[in-house]
């Protein structure tokens, strides 16, 4: 039997976290190459007459870069989408369950918590005593709340 490992809200934030980054780098990555086009104040080296110089066209070489670019930051983009419809859809199932079962996955899932104790989440026996639930129904409402 093969088991999915289905992602919590909190990796998926993380993973949100790292795409926007890929995002941004790949958007002023393609922010420098549109400035390379852009007509700029001639230098005194430039308008020297030389044979041997060749001619550069920073225009088509804008073009290619983007055509390198542009399909990186669309499939980006994507995933983007993809994962934020995936919280979308973890949320509205936590809203849909009665209140007991949502407060055992908001502790669950509490990023702060997390990242003041060394990324660990909260233990079940600690949810536990804050919900009135024992460890192992505070677990199994989780493990529900991950396959739905």
């Amino acid at each position: 039997m093969i088991l999915e490992k289905h992602l919590t809200i909190r990796e998926v934030k993380k993973i949100l976290r790292d795409l926007n980054d890929d995002l941004q780098t790949e958007l002023e990555n393609k922010e420098a190459n549109y400035q390379r086009t852009q007509p700029q104040s001639p230098v005194l080296k430039d308008i020297v007459v030389d044979k041997s110089h060749s001619s550069f066209d920073k225009f088509s070489h804008y073009v290619i870069k983007d055509e390198d670019l542009d399909p990186r930051i669309i499939s980006l983009l994507q995933s983007i989408n993809a994962y934020e419809a995936l919280i979308i859809k973890r949320i509205r199932s936590v809203a849909l369950a009665n209140k007991k079962d949502a407060e055992v996955i908001i502790l669950r899932e509490d990023e702060k918590w997390a990242s003041e104790h060394g990324g660990n989440p909260r233990s079940w026996e600690l949810i536990g005593e804050m919900t009135g639930f024992s460890s192992r129904q505070a677990h199994r409402i989780y493990d529900k709340f991950l396959i739905s």
